[in-house]
């Protein structure tokens, strides 16, 4: 089942408890909709961005005021980073290599600000004339693995290797 129709607040005609949230959508009360649903599939509550919120096999645990809901098999993998829901449908917004593809963007993002936060003062050292043939030895290392990451192709992922950091 799939219910596409977004729920929204209402205040029920008939008597109804004060501090009570009710939600319908065109299909009728949330609460009375719920015992259509099976007891072993997986439901799946989503935004009208197709952004999957919350899941669960209980849909009384679910509340999807301004939201949706889709019913899927209970097996069924899902993994909120890469999946979405477009008309009604589960649909894989992101392969998991373009997820590692952006995850190794940051490691290596973060590697050369490590980098250049180390090759800094050593360069420093070196402009001035004042560094130590162990800062120089330093310098040079790390100037070379900067290089090194800097050559590094991220949309290779998985199969990619960042070089190892110097002593």
């Amino acid at each position: 089942m799939s219910l596409t129709k977004k729920f929204e607040r209402y205040i029920p005609n008939e008597d109804h408890y004060s501090n009570v949230v009710y939600l319908q959508n065109i299909d009728g009360d949330w609460y009375k909709q719920q015992d259509s649903f099976s007891q072993e599939t997986l439901k799946i509550l989503y935004d009208d961005d197709g952004i999957i919120v919350s899941m669960h096999h209980d849909v009384s645990m679910l509340y999807p005021e301004g939201a949706y809901i889709l019913e899927v098999e209970p097996n069924t993998e899902i993994d909120t980073n890469i999946h979405r829901v477009k008309n009604g449908e589960l649909y894989m917004y992101q392969t998991p290599n373009e997820i590692s593809t952006l995850q190794n963007e940051r490691q290596k993002k973060s590697l050369l600000i490590e980098a250049g936060n180390i090759i800094e003062p050593l360069q420093d050292a070196v402009d001035l004339d004042i560094a130590t043939g162990e800062e120089i030895k330093k310098l040079k290392a790390w100037k070379t693995y900067r290089v090194q990451l800097n050559r590094v192709d991220t949309s290779l992922a998985p199969d990619i290797h960042f070089p190892e950091k110097p002593e």
